[in-house]
């Protein structure tokens, strides 16, 4: 598994969040360049952004599809792999995630290890969100009180942050939680076509990734890696795009209840989208 395979950014952000949104990307496409990857960007922001970015990453594949409907990561991601994945596997990255100088190889070398020949990986990493820088003190005790702490993340307590790319630099800075990054991490590109992608049912963010990795993990095998050597570095930013949060668990948990009957599960189990057949199309 020493190929170069295809490294897949999906972006959708517009003011007042573009640029520091376009911050963070340039951190994580620094973090990653150089490595054995083919780097595509999928853009479905109103504002073209290949200027800022066209020269971090020598020979970046990047499409830009002005969108103008709901926010939906599972259809951006479904769009972006029929139209820019050639890979056998590929990676699918927050645009948010800032990686080890090593990272890919050190995963590579992780498949082959595990890997007896057939099986089919779905490869999931650890990953340190980084605590928000607050103005001051006060604010930091503040976000502590029930009453107000769903306002933190607004500008009031929070101070602008100076993203980098330096691995070692975001070791040193204070992490709020961690634990898996659901939705990064290697896919297996035939396996994604066949269970078509990822279910457009869920608008917005929430848990998209919980329900593709349920299914994928049916049919190929599931791996979450919680070893610091390919852990990721999550760039903090404010709660985006919460747009039918309940709805989608509701039907994230009819989906799971019935998955979770299945002792042996088949493709044609875990399959989304079934009665659409404009899938992944914008």
């Amino acid at each position: 598994m020493n190929e170069k395979f295809d490294f897949l950014y999906v972006f959708n952000y517009e003011h007042p969040f573009l640029e520091q949104a376009i911050s963070r990307l340039s951190c994580s496409l620094k973090s990653i360049s150089g490595q054995n990857v083919r780097v595509c960007l999928a853009n479905y922001s109103i504002n073209c952004i290949y200027k800022e970015i066209e020269n971090i990453v020598p020979g970046i594949e990047y499409i830009h599809i002005p969108y103008k409907g709901l926010f939906s990561k599972s259809l951006f991601i479904n769009h972006a792999v029929k139209k820019m994945v050639n890979s056998e596997y590929f990676v699918l990255s927050d645009v948010d995630l800032v990686y080890s100088r090593d990272h890919v190889q050190r995963v590579w070398q992780k498949m082959d290890a595990l890997s007896n020949g057939t099986d089919k990986f779905r490869f999931v990493t650890y990953n340190h969100n980084l605590a928000p820088i607050y103005k001051s003190t006060i604010y930091h005790l503040m976000s502590k009180i029930p009453f107000i702490s769903k306002f933190v993340d607004n500008d009031l307590f929070v101070d602008s942050h100076q993203y980098t790319h330096d691995y070692i630099v975001l070791d040193r800075m204070r992490v709020k939680n961690s634990g898996y990054a659901h939705g990064p991490g290697v896919i297996h590109t035939p396996t994604f076509f066949e269970i078509r992608g990822y279910d457009e049912e869920l608008i917005g963010h929430g848990p998209e990734d919980d329900m593709f990795n349920t299914r994928i993990g049916k049919v190929n095998r599931l791996v979450y890696d919680n070893l610091p050597d390919t852990a990721t570095f999550h760039l903090w930013h404010p709660m985006l795009q919460r747009i039918q949060v309940n709805e989608n668990l509701r039907i994230w948990n009819q989906r799971k209840a019935y998955l979770d009957t299945l002792e042996y599960a088949t493709t044609e189990d875990v399959k989304a989208n079934v009665n659409k057949a404009d899938w992944g199309i914008i």
